[in-house]
Formats: C-alpha cells, structure tokens, sequence
C-alpha cells in the first residue's frame, strides 16, 4: 500500500496522537492506581493505630490489676510494706549513680531528739 507525502505526515501525525492519548488515559489509570494505593496504605495505618490504642489500655487494665492486687497483699501482710521498701532500696543502690533521698516524717526526727537529749534530773 503506497501513500502519497502528505499523507504519511497526517498518519505520522494521528499515529502520534494517539499514542498521545493512550499515554495519557494510562497515566490516569495509573494515578487512579496509586490513589487507590494510598487510600489502602491509609487505611492500614488507621487500623494498626486503632489496634495499638486497644493493646495499650489492654494493658493498662491488667497492670491496674495486678497493682490493685499488690496493694491488697502489701495491706494484709504485716511488715511486707517495709520489706518492699528495703529491696527497692537495695535495687536502687546498686547503682552509683543514684543518689537516694529518704523523706522523713518531723514526728520521727523529733523523736531521735528526744533520745539523744540526756534526761531531766528532778532536783
């Protein structure tokens, strides 16, 4: 099939066109795509923070528990309290870095004052 010219340059010219358009309907059908892709990403992320929030006061409840349930043993248990309070301490000492600061009630201080003050002679 022989073509004349100026009619190779009008089909050079529409072939070209139409690749034209076929590039840009696949460029849309690809940024459709990647739209979609995002929406899907998004929507994974939302369900695995949604997830994460779940587990995490999950896991508050059971440390609630399980300190309700510390407190209750510290509670009945005579002298548990001060032995909690001493390995605490021992942990804490291990550690040089650590400087430890004991709050003291005043009564006791006052107490200590008492004892070491040599006592009152009735003369």
């Amino acid at each position: 099939m022989q073509h004349r010219p100026e009619q190779r340059d009008e089909l050079g010219t529409s072939s070209r066109l139409g690749e034209a358009q076929q590039q840009k309907r696949v460029g849309r059908v690809a940024q459709r795509e990647d739209r979609q892709d995002d929406e899907i990403a998004l929507k994974r992320r939302r369900e695995r923070e949604r997830r994460a929030v779940i587990i995490k006061a999950e896991g508050e409840v059971a440390a609630a528990a399980n300190m309700a349930k510390a407190a209750d043993i510290l509670t009945n248990a005579p002298g548990a309290l001060h032995l909690r309070t001493l390995q605490s301490i021992n942990d804490i000492s291990s550690d040089q870095s650590n400087t430890v600061v004991f709050a003291v009630p005043l009564e006791i201080l006052r107490a200590f004052e008492q004892w070491s003050k040599p006592p009152k002679s009735k003369a």
